[in-house]
Order: C-alpha cells, then sequence, then structure tokens
C-alpha cells in the first residue's frame, strides 16, 4: 500500500511536469547561439567586424571580479548569465573605455580629449553588442534557462560620445571627382551613390529591372526598388531618383535585360564584370589623388547623399526614407547638426528691430502715479 502511495505521487508529479530547474547557460555559449542566428538572419550579407567584437568578448577578463579576487570564473565566457550582475558589466564598459589604444593613430595627431572620446564610443560598441547577445538568451528561454534579464536592464552606453559626420564632400567636390574620372564603370557607380545614397553592397546587385522610370507603385514617380534580399534591413524600399539623374538612369538601361546588374564593371583584371566589396578601392583612390580631393572611403558616399540633402533643408524623415532607415533617429544623429543652417535660414524671417546695440535710445518716460513709484 505504502509502495502505490508512492507510485501514484511519482505519476502525479510526472502529470503535472513539474520543471526541474535547470542552471542558464555560459555568456559563451550564448553567444555561439547568438551568432548562428545572425548568420541566418544575414544570409550573405554577414559582417565581419560582428564576429570580432564576438571573440574578443569571450576572451575577456571581468575587471571588478579579477580585483575583488572572487571565486573564479574570471573570464566573461565562462560566467553563467543568471550569475552575471551589473557591476561585472559595467566594469567591462569602464575598462574598454579606459584602456589605451593597442596601435596608435599614425595619420592624425589627437588630443587627449578625442582619445578618451573614441574610447567611450568603442567601449559603446560592445555595450550594445553585450546587449544585443543578453537580450537574445531570454527571449529564448527555455533553451537557454535564463530565469531574470534585472541585470541588465540599466546597463547602457555612454552619453554624448557619438560625434556628427564630417567624412563627405560637398557638391564642388564631387563635380571634381566626375570631371578627374575617366573609367565608366566607376563614374556610373559613383554617380549612383550620390545621387540616390545606395550602400555599395546593395548598389552592386542592383539590376536593370529595378530601376522604375514610369512606374505607377510611386505616384508614377521615377525611382530604384531596392528588394528585401539584398538590403541590410530585410525590408524593400524605393529610392527617389532626383529628376537631374533621370537621363543617366535612362541611359544606363536603355536596350538591357531586366536581369543583367545594373553597375558593371568596364576595366580592371577581374574575370566577371560584377562589383565586388573592394574592387572599387584602386580606382577611386587613383581619382581622388588626381583630383587633389581629400581621402575618404567609399562609403562616405552615402554621408555625402544624406549630408547634402539635410544642408538642403530636405525633411529628416524624407532622408531616412531614402536611406532605408525606419526612424529619424540616425539622421538626427550623424547629420542633425547640418540642420542648423536650415533653421537659420527659417528664423532668420523674425522682422527687422532698431537699436539693439546701442547704449540709449529715444527714451518716451511714462509716468506712473502711486505710493513708491517714480516719474
Amino acid at each position: 500500500a505504502q509502495a502505490q502511495t508512492k507510485l501514484h505521487l511519482f505519476k502525479d508529479r510526472f502529470n503535472l511536469q513539474i520543471p526541474i530547474e535547470q542552471d542558464s547557460v555560459k555568456f559563451g555559449k550564448l553567444a555561439n547561439m547568438y551568432y548562428e542566428d545572425y548568420k541566418i538572419r544575414k544570409g550573405d550579407r554577414i559582417n565581419p567586424t560582428h564576429l570580432h567584437y564576438l571573440e574578443r568578448l569571450k576572451t575577456l577578463e571581468v575587471p571588478i571580479r579579477v580585483r575583488h579576487k572572487t571565486p573564479k570564473p574570471y573570464t566573461l565566457a565562462d560566467i553563467r548569465i543568471d550569475n552575471l550582475t551589473y557591476e561585472d558589466l559595467n566594469s567591462i564598459k569602464m575598462d574598454i573605455a579606459a584602456t589605451a589604444r593597442r596601435r596608435q593613430y599614425t595619420k592624425v595627431k589627437l588630443e587627449a580629449d578625442e582619445l578618451a572620446r573614441r574610447r567611450k564610443s568603442t567601449a559603446n560598441r560592445f555595450v550594445v553588442i553585450i546587449k544585443a547577445i543578453l537580450n537574445y538568451g531570454y527571449e529564448n528561454k527555455r533553451s537557454t534557462h535564463i530565469k531574470t534579464n534585472a541585470e541588465w536592464l540599466k546597463f547602457k552606453k555612454f552619453k554624448d560620445v557619438d560625434m556628427p559626420r564630417e567624412d563627405w564632400w560637398d557638391r564642388n567636390e564631387c563635380q571634381r571627382f566626375l570631371n578627374f574620372c575617366n573609367d565608366k564603370g566607376l563614374r556610373n557607380l559613383f554617380i549612383g551613390a550620390i545621387c540616390c545614397g545606395f550602400r555599395l553592397g546593395e548598389q552592386s546587385k542592383l539590376t536593370v529591372g529595378n530601376v522604375r522610370l514610369k512606374s505607377l507603385d510611386v505616384g508614377g514617380t521615377p525611382h530604384v526598388h531596392v528588394p528585401a534580399k539584398i538590403a541590410k534591413s530585410h525590408k524593400s524600399r524605393n529610392v527617389i531618383i532626383p529628376t537631374q539623374f533621370v537621363d543617366f538612369f535612362t541611359t544606363l538601361v536603355a536596350g538591357r535585360d531586366a536581369n543583367e546588374r545594373l553597375f558593371l564593371k568596364t576595366s580592371g583584371s577581374f574575370r566577371i564584370p560584377y562589383w565586388g566589396t573592394n574592387h572599387h578601392n584602386e580606382g577611386f583612390k587613383k581619382v581622388i589623388k588626381a583630383a587633389g580631393l581629400r581621402e575618404m572611403v567609399w562609403h562616405s558616399l552615402r554621408h555625402t547623399y544624406a549630408s547634402q540633402l539635410v544642408s538642403a533643408g530636405v525633411k529628416l524623415k524624407t532622408v531616412a526614407n531614402q536611406l532605408g532607415h525606419s526612424t529619424t533617429y540616425y539622421v538626427e544623429k550623424w547629420y542633425g547638426h547640418l540642420a542648423d543652417q536650415d533653421t537659420l535660414r527659417e528664423v532668420n524671417k523674425l522682422g527687422e528691430y532698431h537699436n539693439l546695440i546701442k547704449d540709449e535710445a529715444t527714451v518716451v518716460r511714462v509716468g506712473t502715479t502711486g505710493k513708491g513709484t517714480h516719474k
């Protein structure tokens, strides 16, 4: 009878499926799980820098644990997520911000304040990736067994350390590049970048059929359709073509097959005529040197496009839509300071006043009555 009673208790517990408490995964394993998910999400557009930061994170020691000689483990990868505290995470952030760069800047000489700002900016990148890993683990807690996210909710980036974008050319500099560029393929790629702000990874995969010069799906407005499968955000968008560039795109697509790549190489020793990740570098640098322009990387042409739009008074939401951003956050962050010029033009419409800086003006004395008043 006693055995049967025990058996029924075991059976009841089994039927209720009472979960057995399990330890949460370690940070190293969670980082690997996150990266596998990241590869699936990004497909063939994996950012190698992202993997670099992940690998560095797994080798970091937690400074506060090392200083206080707490029981091991000290390495972030070996710590279970439920044992990871806000103090652990914050000590990593502060240590990165305080650690000097391994390889010093050789082309520019920076003041101590600027060096400190850059170190904080680097620390912020680690904060973003750490939180992305931890949030992924909490969202998938059935497999990671993470019980709470309270410790990293208050773990935040340094404020006010990101500087506005300054690596862009003005209209005259862009024109000078065009005047010195005699490589037709590179020239076309350059024009596409400065008139529509494409990312190179997107632009190199556009097809002739993506150019819609007489399409009705955007009110008949000429545009380039960026499919979701090549967009960084995995969301399709339509980039409106400025009127002055419609003839350029009309000529570019004339008589060509819709499935053909829109931008092709016309020189170089590459076997295929498609633009790869670094295929533009050599020609781009040669033209910059010949034209006497400031050195920039190709991605700065996207900043050039956005900066010129904002400087011209275009609404930030419009700029964000053209760039493929879902909000105006990054447009305000990187280019918002340029909108001040437009604001100045607007506030200058205020009516004119006189005698603003004179010590004295013609005074009309206003007499008052009552106790304690002066005339």
